[in-house]
């Protein structure tokens, strides 16, 4: 008896102990994953590589979303939204947290797998996807956030549309433009990773990039050059 008293007594300790330092979810990584619904869409196992090792990395009181990237940002919502409980260790049979966290990965999976199912857009407004993106991130009181982009990069809307060419200049007005029309998302501290990066040719997947190395800087975000490319590089 004396002994399963100082078992509840511990555990209900750490419960506490995890409410003050979590409860509010002040603590922990927010990741946001903006998946290209585009029909022009390539490298599609680059695309479940990355997922695969972004949902294996996400913690006890992590959030974890994802959503697509198409042609209206007035269509998003996200496909998926969900925090990974924190299990009591000294309550929890090693069974159940097993069960629990196979049930959690085939979530994320299932998410996955039905967004790619969903009929393909025929633009890619990242510019605009990205200011949503922002939003759910500076919303969200967790000191780490992440945004991983898995896209092949180039801008099909309104705005601009990247495959028909980018010059410098045209990066750079870009940019600007944004800038003096306070259209910047809000990305400060947020680490960025962008996995599917391309173009029709070598010249153009350098212009784009450089594009997006400039334009979320200028949001605040960190966006190392290892960090862009045709898969996930270096994900921590």
């Amino acid at each position: 008896m004396k002994h399963t008293n100082i078992i509840r007594v511990a555990a209900a300790l750490a419960a506490a102990l995890f409410t003050a330092a979590c409860g509010s979810n002040n603590c922990g990584t927010a990741t946001v994953v903006l998946l290209d619904g585009s029909c022009s869409r390539v490298n599609l196992a680059a695309y479940h590589d990355a997922w695969a090792r972004i949902s294996a990395r996400v913690g006890p009181g992590d959030r974890l979303v994802l959503g697509r990237i198409t042609s209206d940002v007035r269509e998003f919502r996200p496909d998926l939204d969900i925090v990974r409980p924190a299990p009591w260790i000294l309550l929890d049979n090693p069974l159940d947290r097993d069960d629990r966290a196979k049930a959690f990965n085939a979530q994320v999976m299932t998410a996955f797998t039905k967004a790619l199912e969903v009929p393909c857009s025929g633009r890619t407004a990242i510019l605009d996807t990205l200011d949503i993106a922002a939003r759910l991130l500076t919303a969200d009181p967790r000191p780490h956030h992440t945004l991983v982009i898995l896209s092949d990069m180039l801008e099909d809307s309104d705005v601009a549309r990247f495959e028909s060419g980018l010059t410098p200049r045209q990066a750079s007005k870009l940019v600007e433009t944004r800038r003096n029309d306070r259209n910047l998302p809000n990305l400060t501290a947020t680490e960025v990773q962008v996995v599917g990066a391309a173009a029709p040719s070598g010249a153009l997947t350098r212009e784009v990039q450089r594009f997006w190395m400039s334009y979320l800087e200028a949001s605040g975000a960190t966006l190392k050059p290892e960090h862009y490319g045709p898969v996930l590089f270096g994900y921590e």
